[in-house]
C-alpha cells in the first residue's frame, strides 16, 4: 500500500480473506474480500480481481447472505465480459450465480445462467460450478438422466483433482440423485466411500455430504422398521 502496489494489495487481501473464511472467521474474511474487490475496481485491475468476486460470493453464500452473494456474482460476470474473460472466470462466476439462484428458489434463472454458460464451454475446469449447478437444476426438475449426464462430467473433473473441495459437492449431489431414485442404500455407500480424515476435512465442502448421508441412513431405518412391522 505504501508504494502504491494496489493490484498486489488486492491479491493479498483476497488470499487472506479466503483463508479467514475457510477458518471460520467469516466476518474478517468478507471484510477483506470486499476490500479486494473494491481495490480491483478502483485501480482498473479487474482482470486480476475476478477471483475476488468468486471468493466473496462464496463466503457470502456460506453465511446465508444469498442475495448479496448473487449480486456479487452478477458484478463479477459483468467484469469478466468487460475484460474478455467470460470463457474462464466468467464461467466460474456464472456457475456461482446459478448456485445462488437455486438456493434462493429461482430455478428459471439458474437454468438460464447454466444454459448460457454451457454454450461457452463445459470441457474446461472453469465450468465445474456450472456443471454442479446444472445437475442440481435438473434434479429439481426431475430430469434424472440429464442430471446424470452433467454429473458424469463434473465427477471426471473432481476425480482428476482429488480434493474434497471438488469431490465433496459432487458426491453429495450424486447421493442426492440416488435418494430421489429410491436408492438410499446406494446413497449411503457413496457418502461412506468419500469419508475423509479430519486432516483433510473441509466443512464448507463436505457438510452437505454428511447431511445427505444422514438422510439416506434415516430412510434406510424407516424402511427397516416398516419391514419389521410387516413381518
Amino acid at each position: 500500500r505504501t508504494i502504491g502496489a494496489s493490484s498486489e494489495e488486492a491479491q493479498a487481501l483476497n488470499y487472506l480473506g479466503s483463508a479467514l473464511a475457510f477458518l471460520g472467521n467469516y466476518g474478517g474474511g468478507i471484510e477483506r474480500l470486499r476490500a479486494a474487490v473494491r481495490i480491483a475496481c478502483e485501480t482498473g485491475s479487474r482482470a486480476r480481481g475476478l477471483a475476488q468476486y468468486e471468493n466473496l460470493s462464496e463466503a457470502l453464500s456460506e453465511t446465508g447472505q444469498l442475495e448479496h452473494a448473487r449480486d456479487v456474482a452478477a458484478e463479477g460476470i459483468a467484469a469478466a465480459q468487460e475484460v474478455g474473460l467470460q470463457r474462464s472466470y466468467g464461467l466460474v462466476l456464472m456457475g456461482r450465480g446459478a448456485l445462488c439462484a437455486l438456493a434462493l428458489g429461482r430455478t428459471a434463472e439458474a437454468g438460464e445462467l447454466t444454459s448460457a454458460a454451457l454454450e461457452l464451454g463445459e470441457q474446461t475446469f472453469f465450468a465445474f460450478n456450472v456443471l454442479e449447478a446444472r445437475v442440481r437444476y435438473e434434479l429439481l426438475r426431475g430430469e434424472f438422466d440429464a442430471a446424470e449426464r452433467y454429473l458424469a462430467a463434473a465427477d471426471a473433473m473432481a476425480a482428476r483433482v482429488g480434493d474434497p473441495m471438488w469431490t465433496g459437492p459432487v458426491a453429495a449431489v450424486r447421493a442426492e440423485l440416488e435418494i430421489w431414485r429410491g436408492q438410499a442404500q446406494r446413497a449411503a455407500e457413496i457418502v461412506r466411500a468419500l469419508e475423509v480424515g479430519p486432516e483433510r476435512q473441509c466443512l464448507q465442502h463436505t457438510s452437505e455430504l454428511h447431511a445427505v448421508g444422514t438422510r439416506a441412513i434415516a430412510e434406510l431405518a424407516v424402511a427397516a422398521r416398516a419391514r419389521h412391522q410387516d413381518s
